[in-house]
């Protein structure tokens, strides 16, 4: 009999590890994972109320963006903007904003609320975490000598409630610091 459990037990394991996981995302390069915890450190109040997106995805917004003096200015390639590959990457580490489990996030997107102006996501994390929203980055788009890199992040908070920037980061000492804002939005 208990060779019999531990067998199950082994197999329900391993279903679960395996097959329950149906999906596979890259992790993040070192560079990229870097950067994001480069600008993470840059939010003025180190207690805000955030988790973070595991999952780094979409193409950055450009349609605000003054591509032409990019690449003239900071030698970044318009090929760049237009022909990024849009899987979603993980993010497995942050120094200063806590982490959503990936699988976590999955389970609650897929919750289908549409009688409700709730968000789903939003909603476990504030039940599950006691935070108020969640933090989502976008594709990183570096400059030819990598010098320079174009990050887009937005603070989701809720129905009308959120705020974000695409911002300009430049290579510094083996560090990312914010070297100015291109975009600001708030909602």
């Amino acid at each position: 009999m208990k060779i019999t459990l531990s067998i199950f037990l082994l197999i329900s394991s391993l279903y679960t590890c395996v097959i329950a996981q149906t999906r596979t995302y890259e992790i993040l390069e070192d560079e990229d994972q870097n950067l994001i915890n480069d600008l993470t450190s840059t939010f003025k109040d180190q207690s805000i109320p955030f988790l973070l997106s595991p999952f780094v995805r979409h193409s950055i917004d450009t349609s605000m963006l003054d591509i032409p003096h990019l690449e003239k200015d900071y030698r970044f390639e318009k090929v760049k903007f237009k022909m990024q590959n849009n899987e979603s990457k993980l993010l497995n580490r942050n120094d200063f904003l806590l982490i959503l489990n990936p699988d976590s996030l999955i389970k609650y997107e897929s919750i289908d609320n549409a009688e409700s102006f709730e968000d789903p996501v939003l909603e476990n994390i504030s039940k599950y975490y006691g935070k108020m929203g969640i933090c989502e980055f976008r594709r990183i788009i570096y400059s030819q000598n990598r010098e320079y890199a174009i990050i887009e992040y937005w603070m989701n908070c809720g129905f009308l409630c959120g705020f974000g920037e695409v911002v300009l980061m430049k290579k510094k000492n083996n560090h990312w610091t914010k070297y100015r804002p291109l975009v600001l939005s708030e909602s």
